[in-house]
């Protein structure tokens, strides 16, 4: 039996001096922590910057040049031009948002002018990636651009552990949880559930005593249920503070604070670090405390297709930020290669990831995932011819129309390149027409003599290009003919 997988496989979509075509190239990321600048951006040219501010230059560019900035920042960012000057029309900058190193939302402008933009702003988590790109002709004097990042510690992910962010040297670091000084007790729940009775047994809690309880539930929904609720009423208080990445706990405002005997309604926290409950009594008169269940739900992960983000500018859609909970096979991007003034991104293949697989002898599970790959990307098999079982395939990156597959000069003036596989699906390694002393290779759409070798190949082909209408068997082979 044969066994036949296909993988998503990275296609770069080609580079056009257009607006969308800009950002085409940038929404391909790794899937990993770490920031994946698109595969156009020259090496040498791909600067990371970090901290709370920063500069990005460009006095002068090259031709055909394209360069990437990605700045990272956890906390809000702000974008201030200094000065611009690009060849109009032709060499353009553009700068995109970029959430939870996962994706690239369309751009925020794509600018190719001589006046200079006015500061950008962004919110508390919202990184920014800037690109450079130029045509094969005239330059401007380029561009300087400052930036600074306030509040790192806002969206910083701290484990249950090192809930506790704090700022060293500008940096966002998770420390481990520290109760308030004043705790005369201090207890921490982690888990999916859980019951508390405080105090436990028959016994009534102390005066003048601060219980400190602390349930964990880093980015879930986190419920306590009361049970059972007896406080000396008007004086003895049960507090509940959400306790949130960007601070410690009993940092932030109170939630919920009762005393007496009435049940109190269920206290709620979503998309935290958990919940802090502060049980204070004055000097005289005690009683029985509380009970209470607890849970930590984490939010379910969306299906293939499903929106995990959303923004409209314009405000006339719902504000959906879900990037973290798609599959572990998929990542939140776009679903169409073109950017537009609202921000629409679903649940899509990774690059790497199964979306084809089948066994004739059945000794796999069917899968096909093939509409589902991540913009960019192609469902298609990596092998040369079929196994038994079929190989471990993985994604290969593909080069777009008009990119080097093939380069070497004989007097050693240019680096070589061997990539004469690695076209895109649809496209063919081949001379545009000028070869000479040096060879130089680019991915191209075939022709009818690319693809055919034989008369009858040539009556049954349609020729690709709508101004040759006809393939003809030649001199050469099968070409292509106006006639």
């Amino acid at each position: 039996a044969t066994v036949s997988v296909l993988y998503c496989s990275q296609t770069i979509t080609q580079k056009m001096k257009t607006t969308s075509a800009l950002l085409g190239v940038a929404a391909m990321l790794s899937g990993t922590e770490a920031f994946q600048f698109p595969s156009g951006c020259k090496s040498g040219h791909r600067v990371t910057q970090t901290g709370s501010s920063g500069t990005i230059t460009a006095n002068g560019y090259d031709n055909n040049d394209h360069r990437c900035w990605y700045v990272d920042c956890n906390g809000e960012l702000s974008i201030t031009w200094n000065s611009f000057n690009m060849e109009a029309g032709f060499d353009y900058v553009a700068l995109s948002k970029v959430l939870d190193s996962e994706l690239v939302v369309p751009e925020v402008f794509s600018l190719s002018e001589m006046s200079v933009p006015s500061t950008n702003s962004f919110a508390a988590g919202t990184k920014a990636l800037v690109e450079l790109t130029s045509d094969f002709s005239v330059q401007g004097s380029g561009f300087s651009a400052s930036w600074t990042c306030s509040n790192p510690c806002n969206l910083v992910d701290c484990p249950p552990d090192k809930s506790v962010c704090v700022l060293v040297d500008g940096a966002a670091v998770c420390k481990a949880i520290a109760f308030p000084s004043g705790c005369t007790s201090t207890v921490t729940y982690e888990g999916a559930s859980g019951s508390v009775d405080y105090p436990s047994g028959s016994g009534r809690y102390q005066n003048e005593e601060n219980a400190c309880f602390f349930f964990s539930c880093v980015g879930g929904r986190s419920e306590l249920q009361w049970k059972m609720f007896d406080t000396e009423s008007g004086y003895d208080t049960v507090s509940a503070y959400p306790v949130s990445s960007g601070g410690a706990i009993g940092s932030t405002a109170v939630l919920d604070a009762h005393n007496g005997n009435t049940l109190p309604p269920n206290t709620v926290v979503d998309g935290e670090n958990g919940i802090f409950v502060k049980l204070s009594s004055d000097y005289s008169v005690t009683k029985d405390g509380f009970e209470l269940d607890y849970t930590c739900t984490m939010p379910a992960k969306l299906a293939l297709g499903e929106v995990c983000y959303q923004f409209c500018e314009d405000g006339s859609c719902e504000w959906i930020r879900k990037s973290d909970q798609c599959e572990d096979d998929a990542q939140c991007a776009r679903s169409s290669p073109l950017p537009s003034f609202n921000s629409h991104l679903t649940c899509q293949l990774k690059a790497g990831s199964v979306c084809y697989q089948f066994c004739e002898d059945g000794s796999c599970s069917f899968i096909n995932l093939r509409e589902h790959c991540v913009i960019g990307t192609e469902c298609k098999s990596t092998s040369t011819g079929p196994s038994i079982p079929s190989p471990t395939n993985t994604c290969q990156e593909v080069l777009p129309l008009g990119e080097t597959c093939y380069r070497f000069c004989e007097n050693g003036s240019c680096a070589p390149v061997d990539l004469r596989n690695n076209c895109a699906s649809g496209l063919v390694c081949k001379s545009d027409g000028s070869i000479g002393f040096n060879s130089h290779l680019t991915c191209q759409k075939p022709t009818c003599a690319d693809l055919y070798s034989t008369p009858t190949d040539c009556q049954r082909a349609n020729c690709p290009d709508q101004t040759e209408k006809q393939c003809v068997w030649g001199d050469f082979g099968c070409e292509c003919s106006t006639n």
